[in-house]
């Protein structure tokens, strides 16, 4: 499977191209196992046009569909004016075919290893299937690229058609952070995706451990700091003029 973040931290290439998705790599010893989770099976039949950050929640669940997995090889290139990649990518994710999504999304990154969005998707794409070693790392990539989304973060509820589905998913990794309380990599995944799923003193007090005084980890401490300002404005927000003053 050709990852585009072969040459990043955390991996160990062992690569052989024979076709744009056929390269091979092993993740370097890493206590974050890939998980299984079970989907269901309908979905939006549409992608948002844009996603809002807070306090925005996703309400639109429109008429679902049932679709079989397409061979991404086989997915006509996005018209120069057209759909993009990224938006493919969002379709097949919103559908549960994260394999589909998270190809499309490679194609996006290698049409422009700029975009922060694809790069950011590839993650969420690679948490959805439990691969939590290349989601994280895709994660701080899109960050790095678009820091405008820390502070303005994916609202990921909107690419799910239940909280079911995303509740387990989130499930299995908390557990894995609290089986693994010294995988600083799987405490942050968690902790951003729950800052993304609205919950953003939970992801603050995620991240507090490897987010506090003297931590090197910096993005850690941008999205701890971004989370608590969320917390911040909510409780100002329920306060009265006079309490404020």
């Amino acid at each position: 499977m050709y990852d585009p973040f072969y040459r990043w931290p955390y991996y160990d290439t062992h690569y052989s191209q024979v076709s744009i998705y056929n390269y091979d790599y092993e993740p370097l010893t890493s206590t974050i196992p890939e998980q299984t989770v079970v989907y269901t099976e309908s979905a939006p039949s549409t992608v948002p046009a844009v996603v809002q950050a807070y306090p925005a929640t996703p309400a639109q669940q429109a008429d679902t569909i049932v679709e079989e997995p397409q061979d991404v090889a086989t997915v006509e290139p996005p018209a120069e004016e057209g759909t993009s990649w990224v938006e493919l990518g969002n379709t097949a994710f919103m559908a549960g075919r994260y394999d589909e999504a998270r190809h499309l999304y490679m194609r996006a990154i290698l049409g422009d290893g700029e975009d922060g969005f694809a790069k950011l998707f590839y993650g969420l794409a690679n948490f959805a299937r439990g691969d939590y070693g290349a989601a994280v790392t895709a994660i701080r990539r899109g960050l790095e690229d678009v820091p405008e989304l820390i502070d303005n973060p994916i609202d990921l509820r909107a690419f799910y058609a239940d909280e079911i589905t995303l509740d387990a998913q989130l499930a299995a990794l908390t557990t894995l952070v609290e089986t693994h309380a010294g995988d600083r990599e799987a405490r942050f995944l968690l902790g951003y995706l729950l800052y993304a799923t609205g919950k953003p003193d939970k992801a603050a007090e995620t991240l507090e451990p490897i987010a506090d005084t003297g931590s090197t980890d910096i993005m850690a401490v941008f999205v701890r700091d971004a989370a608590l300002r969320v917390v911040r404005s909510k409780e100002l927000d329920g306060l009265t003029l006079d309490e404020v003053q």
